[in-house]
């Protein structure tokens, strides 16, 4: 999809590998709306837990998500600064420097 770009890739399944609540905050503090913006309020998982994302805290997002994977919006790519959230091919080539 990018061809030659010369970026390194980890790959993490959030199934097996799962991410802790230091991570989630982490990764929640370089983005706007926090943890809830990780939130995939289209998952079944959400919707068989009946959330409303406007009625869960920061805090509530980020054990959510440590302890739901399935609540995990995906693909999360970053570089360490930033955060990309969801299949965005301008701003993945923005991220990782490719024209």
């Amino acid at each position: 999809m990018f061809g030659a770009s010369n970026v390194e890739v980890e790959k993490r399944w959030y199934f097996k590998q799962q991410v802790g609540v230091e991570e989630i905050k982490g990764l929640a503090a370089k983005l706007p709306g926090g943890a809830r913006e990780l939130i995939s309020t289209r998952s079944t998982r959400y919707k068989d837990l009946g959330l409303d994302i406007e009625k869960i805290s920061e805090a509530e997002a980020v054990e959510l998500l440590a302890k739901e994977p399935k609540l995990w919006r995906r693909p999360i790519v970053t570089d360490g600064d930033r955060v990309i959230i969801g299949y965005n091919p301008a701003n993945l080539k923005n991220l990782m420097g490719v024209q």
